[in-house]
């Protein structure tokens, strides 16, 4: 069988690092995803440090390289990963298109800017390259099917959705963000944003506030915390005839339906109940993520979380930011 090869670009955390925290008990680095995959040999790995890309080279058996034009042209890569800081996605994703690879999969967000994103997503255009981002809840088969139980008005009209997080709204608060995005297909016209003082661990980041509305009248809300004193991320979605609660930094589903209320007449009250989804959440987002994109380079499909998807989030962010 002839394998994809592969190369990752950025050899910190998401890229290669993520896979020394012992507490993390799946593969959670791009280069973790890569070398755990039948179909893929990873050819090489680069870093401005060359101690981090000859750290993460032994760890995954692979090359090392410090510059990026010299590991292309060498590796000839079908796929590459991006995993450096925003502002320099444009440059590098720039690089690798003249080099043809068949997909990139960038790391998010996908730009520092709409109208960078823009001309990222029209440069794999027209070069037939597939654009995967890496909000990677998108890629959990749980989520596909929460997404596709929402759409189809199991749980009923959506009246709200709110949820919490820290450092940042662009680093973390966009993963929620885009997740709603993919629950719902809504457009939040109305968007109201507070800039917190809370502290953020990102120099380029802060955390905000926001209310959002649809058209329709679905309100959308996040609120920021202080990641130093515990890790709270939670997404909870209310509909007319239940609610979907994701907890545990989206690790663990709580499923409520409407029943009468057992305190007061008249009235109802959301109780929990057994999850009626048949797929279990493995947490193993980034083999996931992984399969979808080769899936995509196979059937000629679009990445479930495309470019168009990340910008799109990007959008939403940069209002928040600009408003406030």
């Amino acid at each position: 069988m002839n394998k994809f090869k592969a190369v990752v670009i950025g050899c910190g955390r998401i890229g290669s690092e993520y896979d020394e925290d012992s507490k993390r008990k799946v593969i959670s680095s791009h280069a973790g995803a890569y070398f755990n995959n039948d179909k893929i040999e990873l050819v090489g790995v680069c870093d401005l440090s060359l101690e981090k890309a000859e750290k993460a080279a032994a760890k995954w058996k692979t090359k090392a390289y410090c510059d990026i034009e010299e590991m292309l042209d060498e590796e000839k890569p079908d796929i590459v990963s991006i995993c450096t800081w925003e502002e320099s996605h444009a440059e590098i994703l720039t690089k690798c298109a003249t080099h043809k690879p068949r997909a990139i999969w960038c790391e998010k967000p996908i730009a520092n800017s709409v109208e960078v994103a823009k001309k990222m997503i029209g440069i794999c255009e027209e070069n037939g390259i597939k654009l995967q981002v890496n909000y990677l809840r998108r890629f959990s088969p749980l989520y596909q099917e929460i997404s596709h139980f929402i759409k189809s008005g199991r749980i009923g009209k959506i009246q709200k959705i709110t949820g919490h997080y820290g450092d940042g709204l662009i680093t973390n608060a966009s993963h929620l963000i885009n997740l709603v995005q993919f629950f719902v297909d809504e457009e939040f016209t109305r968007i109201k944003a507070l800039k917190s003082s809370l502290k953020c661990r990102y120099e380029n980041d802060a955390n905000y506030a926001f209310v959002a509305e649809s058209d329709t009248g679905i309100l959308f809300s996040l609120i920021p915390q202080n990641n130093e004193n515990y890790l709270h991320v939670e997404l909870q979605i209310f509909g007319e005839k239940g609610a979907i609660f994701l907890t545990r930094s989206g690790f663990e589903i709580k499923y409520f339906e409407v029943k009468d209320h057992e305190l007061f007449g008249g009235y109802k009250e959301l109780v929990e109940q057994a999850p009626p989804f048949k797929n279990k959440l493995s947490g193993e987002f980034m083999k996931e993520g992984l399969e979808e994109l080769i899936g995509a380079i196979e059937n000629n499909s679009k990445p479930i979380c495309s470019g168009e998807d990340a910008l799109k989030t990007l959008e939403f962010v940069g209002v928040c930011s600009n408003n406030n």
